[in-house]
C-alpha cells in the first residue's frame, strides 16, 4: 500500500483512502461556495430598495407627467427571468391615451426598460 500525506489531513492508506479524502476535499469545497452564495444573498436582501412610491415617482418623471393625471396606475415588484432573475418594479399607466411602461431597478433606481405607446382614439 501507498502512504498519502495531505496537508492538514490525517495519513491515508490505499486507493480506498485517496478516493475518501478526494470526496472529503470535495464536500467541504461545495460546502464552503454554500457558505458564500449564502452570505451572498444575504446581502443582497439587506440592500436598501426604494419604495414603490419613489419608483413611480421616477417613472413619472421620465414620462413627465404627474400623478393625479394619469389612469390605471399598476405597480408591481417583480423577478424578471430576462433579467438574471432579480427584481423589478414594473409600472405601467396612461396619460391622455398614450399607454407607459417603465421597469426600474429597485436598488439602483435606473430605468431599465421604457416604453410609450400613443393610441389613436
Amino acid at each position: 500500500m501507498r502512504r498519502v500525506r495531505h496537508p492538514g489531513k490525517k495519513v491515508v492508506y490505499g486507493l480506498a483512502g485517496i478516493t475518501a479524502a478526494f470526496v472529503v476535499a470535495a464536500g467541504a469545497e461545495t460546502l464552503n461556495s454554500d457558505k458564500v452564495l449564502a452570505a451572498n444573498e444575504q446581502q443582497a436582501s439587506n440592500t436598501q430598495k426604494i419604495s414603490e412610491d419613489e419608483a413611480v415617482q421616477i417613472a413619472l418623471d421620465k414620462a413627465g407627467v404627474k400623478k393625479e393625471d394619469v389612469k390605471g396606475l399598476s405597480v408591481k415588484l417583480d423577478r424578471d427571468e430576462d433579467r438574471g432573475n432579480r427584481e423589478v418594479y414594473e409600472i405601467d399607466f396612461t396619460h391622455k391615451g398614450t399607454e407607459y411602461e417603465v421597469e426600474i431597478d429597485p436598488v439602483t433606481k435606473k430605468i431599465l426598460y421604457y416604453e410609450m405607446d400613443e393610441k389613436d382614439d
